[in-house]
């Protein structure tokens, strides 16, 4: 007990921020990759990647610029394109909805590492930006060269293999999503998922596809989801990558359970003193 009391007595406020200080230095570098609860969603979203087979056609569609390859935007394109490349080589079309995507396509062939992958053009595409939202993400689905007469450099579709047995959106074999406004993801629900019965995976926060949930034999258009950070920390941690989103929670949960451990030790300490004092008296 009087081993006990010195230890309390050694904590102090500063010696315990510096601890909690050290800590988060050191989880920067080394991710502890604690065990997490796996929301359905997101096993959900892992285990239709996983059914890919090489030769599958992947169409990844979100915003995309120069700041969104930074930081934890960075970190969640970079699992996403590893689990992909490790299902073999399936074909991805990346359709972009954000105007500055064109100063983005160098950043992302070098930080996606796209070409120590696969072969432009054979493997991976980039379509150009296209404004009208819902209009203009109609009619690419049920034309795709007719809608885009070539790729984000200005090469004819025709002249890109990739793109040889793509015509509409049901080519494609599985959609991936991602979007801020929330109206949008019922704009690809509708065009994409109802119309042509593309598999899809959404990342957006689930309230905005809730209604449009579900297998495909219940129904449902979307078929898995990553709920925004708590997602893609799931998936980091199914891929086993120590992202920021993973890192963050491992931070948390670490400086959180330190505090309640040492709140609960001076609340022992501070009874049996008073217990003493009592006694004393």
């Amino acid at each position: 007990m009087a081993a006990f009391e010195r230890f309390i007595r050694t904590v102090t406020l500063r010696r315990m921020a510096a601890v909690f200080f050290v800590l988060t230095i050191i989880l920067v570098f080394y991710p502890l990759l604690l065990p997490l609860r796996i929301t359905y969603q997101t096993q959900d979203f892992y285990d239709r990647i996983e059914e890919l087979q090489p030769g599958d056609k992947v169409i990844i569609s979100a915003p995309v610029g120069p700041g969104t390859l930074k930081g934890m935007d960075r970190d969640w394109w970079i699992v996403l394109t590893q689990h992909l490349y490790s299902r073999g080589k399936v074909k991805i079309l990346f359709h972009p909805t954000d105007p500055s995507w064109d100063a983005a396509l160098q950043p992302m062939r070098t930080i996606l590492k796209l070409d120590e992958w696969g072969t432009y053009g054979v493997d991976y595409i980039f379509l150009p930006y296209s404004a009208g939202e819902e209009v203009a993400w109609a009619a690419f689905a049920a034309d795709v060269h007719g809608f885009f007469a070539s790729d984000a450099y200005g090469t004819p579709l025709s002249q890109l293999p990739i793109m040889d047995d793509i015509r509409t959106m049901g080519d494609i074999d599985l959609a991936i999503v991602r979007y801020g406004i929330f109206t949008w993801g019922e704009m690809f629900f509708r065009q994409w998922s109802a119309k042509y019965g593309v598999d899809t995976l959404g990342m957006a926060a689930f309230s905005t596809l809730a209604a449009w949930y579900g297998s495909k034999e219940e129904g449902g258009k979307v078929q898995g989801n990553l709920d925004l950070d708590r997602g893609w920390a799931e998936y980091e941690y199914l891929n086993g990558y120590g992202g920021e989103h993973l890192l963050v929670l491992d931070v948390r949960n670490v400086t959180t359970t330190l505090t309640i451990v040492l709140v609960v030790a001076a609340n022992i300490s501070y009874f049996m003193t008073r217990g003493r004092e009592r006694e004393g008296g």
